[in-house]
């Protein structure tokens, strides 16, 4: 199979996950899945998924992080009331919300339906601001927002299109993905040893395990992730577009401090645990805690000094 990228055959296999084979492309590096997931599989896979469902302690806090981000990515400002965002693969909602109350009249697609459900119940979504066919859809917006969205989808090329469609002059899309090859993930042992070599080993050798722990084959894991992308890749996505006059640009950002980690665990509100069990654990767990604060601690230094990459990036296009 050819790269669905770059169209290079240049490919090496990287390990098995399942049914599918992770390749590399030699020539954009990006990883891909061979077979792709067919539609069934992956709407099977996301109803239900409700990833990063918030517990009502944490909703404020989500609240202030996102309206931080809009408004960093976009350069929201004053004049920004009043305009038209869509947040594509929005959720359980937070970006909605966040974008609602910084005064954007925003609307909201996603294709989990309880996800869909929970945004209504919890943060006021009506039925007139979900756009249930955007292929087809005559909207058209100030903003559109697709955050790691892009690496779960067959077709990538096909959602810069559609999206990249439906900009208004001078209206900006932005796309947010795990950066493959990242070397910021290996101060996260309980991301990239637990979630991805623990699972890689039910598929593959000790020895072909460990080299695609070094071969970063992170965040590919089908029919969940079905890509991970380079910088190059991203670039080639729109070079190769329709909208290839638009300008465009590649950035990077930073895996949210202490994600998946345990130490989030330790200072967050676990009410499943009795307040007994709650102090046990704690005594167990303060020795990983410190572990991981040293940790990140390093990551943070090498990452200012540009030996360390960002664990993400971000894809930004204009309609100029």
């Amino acid at each position: 199979m050819s790269c669905p990228v770059c169209n290079s055959e240049k490919n090496t296999k990287l390990l098995d996950w399942k049914k599918y084979e992770m390749m590399r492309c030699k020539s954009c590096a990006l990883i891909y899945s061979t077979p792709l997931p067919t539609d069934q599989e992956i709407t099977e896979f996301y109803q239900g998924f409700l990833f990063q469902q918030p517990a009502d302690f944490e909703i404020d806090n989500k609240l202030k992080t996102r309206k931080t981000e809009l408004t960093n990515l976009f350069k929201l400002a004053s004049n920004s009331k009043g305009k038209k965002l869509l947040d594509y693969g929005g959720g359980t909602g937070a970006v909605f919300k966040a974008a609602t109350e910084l005064g954007l009249d925003t609307y909201y697609y996603d294709l989990d339906k309880k996800a869909e459900n929970f945004t209504k119940g919890k943060f006021g979504l009506t039925d007139a601001k979900i756009i249930e066919d955007v292929a087809n859809t005559e909207e058209k917006f100030d903003y559109i927002f697709c955050d790691n969205v892009i690496e779960h989808v067959k077709y990538p090329q096909e959602l810069v299109e559609m999206l990249a469609r439906l900009l208004n002059k001078d209206g900006v899309l932005i796309f947010k993905t795990p950066h493959g090859g990242n070397t910021e993930i290996y101060f996260n042992p309980l991301i990239s040893i637990k979630e991805y070599c623990g699972k890689a080993l039910k598929y593959n050798s000790v020895s072909k395990t460990i080299q695609g722990y070094f071969q970063a084959f992170w965040h590919a894991d089908p029919p969940r992730h079905i890509f991970s992308f380079s910088k190059k890749s991203m670039i080639e996505l729109v070079n190769r577009s329709k909208y290839s006059s638009y300008t465009s640009k590649v950035d990077y950002y930073n895996i949210p401090a202490y994600s998946n980690t345990i130490t989030k665990d330790f200072f967050s509100k676990d009410k499943r645990l009795s307040p007994l069990k709650s102090v046990i654990v704690r005594l167990l767990l303060w020795p990983i805690v410190i572990i991981e604060v040293l940790l990140h601690i390093v990551k943070r230094l090498l990452i200012s000094i540009g030996i360390v990459s960002a664990g993400g990036l971000i894809l930004i296009i204009k309609n100029d």
